[in-house]
């Protein structure tokens, strides 16, 4: 008889993020009790987190900082309540650094991290990562992270699960009869992080003498506003409302998004789902997304691919619609129902062992 499982997610909200967008939208997917730092801070809540100052300081973790210490401590009183348990710590390069001490006071509650960033930048983030063996799961959202974290923890306790999107706000305008009949050719761009926006910004020059019907509206935060200075091509945006983000990716032709790195992408998912085509940076974490029947992926930092491959798409449409709707299709494979689905496999199998121990 399989018993119950008591999940306990870790989490809060990124705040690039669009509202229906980001990790943290698992939450409403799962069977599961939620810790995150509250909105506004009581006078209690405050000096509990002062009382923790030293803690956060000594931690050697960059990203670990007051709501990371709060959600530790309420996921502590939790954990010496009763056996049972998983934390899922979603966002584990910003939240988990000591509840795994308590293992050596409770041995039958189990800690799962989910990590997002490429093994490079968390090396640059954790002074020490002995701590991590204290988990008993790692979650990778792309397999170049898998070798790294399996070399620290073993690979049996190692699990590639892709981010989810979803597929029901993220949607095509229309079922993919036609791209739009205006004589322009609409390229978007989301986002700054690990985003090449020189390779971007020098294709977008090129195209201004080579190829005046493709524009590019840049969605990207006001300080980089100066990359893009005397492109007349080029449309830069910021704080844009969700639903014009939306529109965007539903009324433009192609997401062309050269990256300097990357693990998971919520933009590229965003535009998979709602059946936008895709230019990107060909390493194996957009492969893990990607293939060749939905999108063109090109070496890193290679204007020339870029805009040969924009080009190459715009004169032929049949290709394009023909991306449109294989992307549409595999972006149903990341489906929040199927990972999460494959997120209660890895709880079973954590819990499972929990209660053999």
């Amino acid at each position: 008889m399989k018993t119950m499982m008591d999940i306990n997610l870790v989490t809060f909200k990124m705040s690039n993020h669009a509202l229906n967008s980001g990790y943290d939208r698992m939450i409403d997917y799962l069977e599961c009790r939620v810790i995150a730092a509250p909105e506004k801070w009581s006078f209690g809540r405050r000096v509990i987190v002062k009382s923790l100052g030293r803690l956060i300081k000594k931690s050697g973790v960059v990203w670990y900082n007051r709501d990371s210490a709060y959600n530790e401590t309420v996921a502590a009183m939790r954990w010496l309540k009763k056996s049972g348990q998983i934390f899922h710590f979603i966002y584990g390069e910003n939240s988990f650094r000591y509840l795994g001490l308590l293992k050596k006071i409770h041995l039958q509650n189990a800690v799962i991290c989910t990590f997002h960033t490429p093994p490079w930048k968390f090396q640059e983030l954790v002074a020490d990562n002995k701590y991590l063996d204290d988990l008993d799961a790692i979650v990778v959202v792309s397999n170049s992270q898998r070798k790294f974290f399996s070399e620290l923890i073993g690979e049996e306790r190692v699990f590639y699960v892709p981010h989810g999107i979803d597929v029901q706000h993220y949607h095509p305008k229309m079922v993919f009869l036609t791209h739009n009949s205006t004589t322009k050719f609409k390229c978007l761009f989301v986002g700054q992080h690990m985003r090449d926006l020189n390779t971007l910004s020098e294709s977008a020059k090129f195209l201004i003498d080579h190829d005046p019907t493709v524009e590019f509206n840049v969605v990207v935060p006001e300080k980089f506003h100066s990359c893009f200075i005397d492109l007349p091509n080029v449309t830069v945006l910021s704080k844009i409302p969700d639903t014009r983000l939306l529109e965007l990716y539903q009324e433009s032709d192609l997401l062309v998004l050269p990256l300097i790195d990357a693990t998971a992408n919520n933009s590229i998912l965003e535009a998979m789902a709602c059946g936008l085509p895709v230019v990107t940076t060909d390493m194996t974490a957009t492969r893990d997304y990607l293939d060749d029947s939905c999108a063109i992926l090109t070496p890193k930092g290679d204007v020339r691919g870029v805009v040969e491959a924009i080009q190459a798409l715009k004169s032929d449409r049949d290709k394009l619609d023909g991306f449109a709707g294989a992307i549409r299709r595999r972006a149903m494979d990341f489906s929040w129902e199927k990972i999460a689905t494959q997120m209660n496999h890895i709880y079973r199998k954590v819990s499972d062992g929990c209660h053999q121990s």
